[in-house]
């Protein structure tokens, strides 16, 4: 029976699969190529925001690449359900839902399709039914439906991200992070509910806040 790769070996194998050199690796994070060979031989960790990088250019998960799941790409294996049958370029898949607050799960399967009423210029790809309130601070209520663009790390400081924290919570969080430290801060908006700090191999973000509404039943 063959072992589960290590973080080097993953980080090693989809590399080589997305053709990129170490030297190119290196460039593209502004880091020495013999520290990040030292990642690959597994002699060394990368710190959670080059982690997230890493995981950026070879089209994966931090998740994946902590060895905390063997799925690559979870999102994308949501979204390629809905790829064949989805025809008209008007209509966002409508997945599942999410919890705003604490305990449910996000659903992987596809419920209905919704307009989105922004300009595809600013696209979503999927959109997520809200359930709780904490985030009422941003607008977003029980019952809302959100949008989100595809995405598995945030693309600022401070973004509005769909995440599941160890494969078990579905959260609609602000997420924030700071130099030095390896810590991610899951804040809600509302101060009912508590930050969340978590370590990047203990999340995978599933999509990009880009906008929500408010649908008649």
């Amino acid at each position: 029976m063959s072992h589960p790769l290590s973080m080097g070996e993953r980080i090693k194998e989809l590399r080589s699969t997305r053709g990129y050199t170490q030297n190119q690796m290196a460039e593209l994070l502004d880091m020495n190529p013999a520290n990040f060979s030292s990642y690959e031989r597994n002699k060394s960790i990368p710190p959670s925001d080059r982690l997230a990088k890493i995981a950026d250019i070879l089209g994966t998960s931090t998740d994946y690449l902590t060895c905390r799941t063997e799925i690559q790409l979870p999102i994308d294996l949501i979204l390629n359900e809905q790829s064949s049958i989805k025809s008209r370029t008007d209509l966002t898949p409508l997945v599942g839902t999410i919890c705003a607050g604490n305990g449910l799960i996000a659903e992987s399967n596809i419920e209905d399709y919704v307009s989105y009423p922004i300009p595809k210029t600013n696209g979503a790809d999927f959109a997520l039914k809200v359930k709780g309130n904490s985030m009422i601070g941003a607008g977003i209520n029980d019952g809302d439906v959100v949008f989100l663009k595809k995405g598995r790390w945030a693309e600022y400081n401070g973004q509005i991200v769909a995440v599941v924290i160890n494969g078990e919570d579905g959260s609609l969080k602000r997420m924030r992070w700071t130099e030095g430290s390896p810590y991610i801060q899951l804040i809600p908006e509302n101060p009912e509910f508590e930050i969340k700090e978590v370590l990047p191999n203990e999340i995978v973000v599933c999509g990009l806040y880009a906008g929500h509404f408010k649908f008649d039943s």
